[in-house]
């Protein structure tokens, strides 16, 4: 254990102390001006801070070590904590900052796409954030879906056995809501509407009550496992409410702002339930608008997150829950600039109708120069096959695949595939990079 490590650990099981008594206790043979060097390297880098001054003064933890070190008390000794709108009241958008610019600088440069690879619009890239947002937000609230029976779910309609209902429609709810934020041309700009919006499409047939969905609380709530509790009287969740939602919509800094929902939604408990699957998905807005990589949670460890929410609740702590943000985005903030084909397994449906696809493929090339959706499905109909969705988008999956070793599978010629590239070229881009045309947004 290093020097460092001996302080963090006594000032965890003392609490404040001189800086003399730490010393003696953790590293007594030390000169005290070596020790004074390592005491403040710690207070730079925020873990301590000093009550007081001069040689009288006690030190403390702070930041994510003093949230971890309150988290011990079992919640039902530790001190009550009320809803305190001063966190609220004393941010000024573009003035307080709860990221650093040296980390704020980090994160742009991590979730900004490389030269020439796909952005948010991208198809591809969108369903693997839904995906991973869906599956790892229901997670966190103990959803037992693993990823690719999210996946199969999502794609296919396909429900996991052994599973609830509920736990489908949580993931289900969430398809929506993230659909609802689609840059389609573009995200919807955060409001108190934005966010109520989010909300009832979260929520949607979770609650006991279908009046609540969308709808701001006007009842006592608590949080289980906290010694916090929210704001119980109506007029001031509005207020509060109101007042969260404006100053979000004016903060300029993407992650500032995505933060910033983060921990204030939860915080306040505005509605029934569904608080932080609201900030979760929410918090993609600005980050999609700006062209950014999304966050997902995909990483994020529930203690981790849990343990974050907890100290913004019980202390107006923000620094684990910032970590906890900032260590969730890097992680993954990659994962999307390289899209990948579907990564479930092959519906079914598309299985099932695979002469009917490469027909339908066949005949789109040469007849319609390339993808056409309302030709797809016209076909399908005309075949006296369910339009299934999954097997739409598996004829433009092919179309856009289309190479010259694979030209065989359909019928198809050099020839063909060189007419649909010039066709493409001439067509305005798609989101997808397709040259066989545009793809439309889905059912969401």
């Amino acid at each position: 254990m290093t020097a460092r490590e001996m302080v963090l650990a006594f000032l965890a099981d003392s609490g404040p102390a001189k800086r003399e008594d730490i010393r003696q206790a953790v590293h007594p043979e030390m000169t005290r001006q070596g020790f004074w060097k390592i005491l403040n390297s710690l207070k730079e880098d925020g873990f301590v801070t000093a009550k007081g001054a001069g040689p009288s003064s006690r030190w403390l933890l702070q930041g994510p070590s003093a949230v971890r070190r309150h988290l011990e008390t079992p919640w039902e000794r530790r001190r009550s904590a009320d809803y305190d709108i001063s966190i609220l009241d004393s941010y000024v958008p573009n003035r307080t900052f709860y990221i650093s610019t040296e980390i704020r600088r980090a994160l742009k440069e991590a979730g900004t796409p490389p030269p020439g690879r796909p952005g948010t619009t991208d198809r591809r890239v969108f369903e693997r954030f839904t995906a991973d947002l869906s599956w790892a937000s229901s997670r966190l609230e103990g959803n037992t879906y693993s990823l690719l029976e999210t996946e199969r779910l999502l794609q296919f309609g396909e429900e996991a056995e052994g599973r609830t209902q509920e736990e489908a429609a949580m993931i289900l709810n969430h398809k929506r809501a993230i659909g609802y934020i689609r840059p389609d041309p573009e995200t919807p700009a955060i409001s108190a509407m934005t966010l109520r919006s989010i909300h009832a499409l979260v929520s949607a047939d979770l609650l006991p009550n279908p009046m609540w969905e969308g709808a701001l609380r006007t009842h006592e709530v608590r949080i289980g496992g906290s010694a916090y509790a929210p704001p119980n009287d109506p007029h001031v969740v509005v207020q509060a409410f109101e007042a969260l939602a404006e100053k979000a919509g004016q903060i300029a800094d993407p992650f500032e702002q995505a933060f910033f929902l983060t921990v204030h939604v939860p915080l306040l408990q505005a509605f029934e339930d569904c608080n932080k699957r609201t900030s979760r998905v929410a918090a993609s807005i600005p980050l999609l608008a700006a062209g950014l990589s999304p966050l997902s949670f995909l990483e994020t460890k529930h203690r981790d997150y849990v343990d974050g929410l907890l100290g913004v609740y019980e202390m107006n702590d923000v620094s684990l829950a910032l970590d906890v943000f900032v260590e969730s985005y890097m992680a993954t903030a990659s994962r999307y600039w390289f899209p990948t084909a579907q990564q479930g397994a092959v519906s079914s449906a598309a299985i099932g109708n695979r002469a009917f696809i490469e027909s339908s493929v066949r005949i789109l090339v040469q007849e319609h120069g390339g993808f056409d959706r309302a030709a797809a499905e016209e076909m399908c109909v005309r075949q006296g096959i369910e339009v299934h969705l999954e097997i739409v988008d598996g004829i433009q999956d092919a179309i856009e695949g289309l190479n010259a070793g694979n030209l065989i599978r359909y019928g198809l010629s050099l020839s063909d595939l060189e007419r649909l590239r010039n066709q493409g070229e001439k067509r305005p881009p798609a989101s997808g990079g397709s040259v066989g045309g545009n793809r439309e947004r889905g059912s969401d």
